[in-house]
């Protein structure tokens, strides 16, 4: 994994919970410094597992809130929530600028 301090064997990991039912739903380690690249695949994960064990068609469009940190905003995962009609709150990482 390359990082702003050099290159270093080892994994980032992401997990998506269900806040009502404080369970992990979906997980993936990937071997890259920064995390925006899998917001979509994390949340397609979710919508097949949900769809896969009957509880929801499409929990992404079932009035579900995405809540992610700073490490999610770009302007492709804006693009790709906005296409999809997905309710998600991701703060902007130039907030401070």
């Amino acid at each position: 994994m390359t990082t702003s301090k050099g290159t270093i064997q080892g994994y980032n990991g992401v997990a998506a919970v269900d806040k009502k039912h404080q369970i992990i739903i979906e997980a993936l380690a990937f071997g890259a410094g920064q995390e925006h690249h899998t917001l979509e695949p994390v949340l397609t994960g979710i919508k097949q597992r949900y769809a896969r064990t009957g509880i929801s068609p499409d929990i992404l469009k079932d009035q579900t809130i995405v809540t992610a940190d700073t490490g999610f905003s770009n302007d492709a995962n804006n693009h790709y929530l906005r296409r999809e009609g997905i309710n998600a709150y991701i703060p902007d990482n130039q907030f401070r600028s």
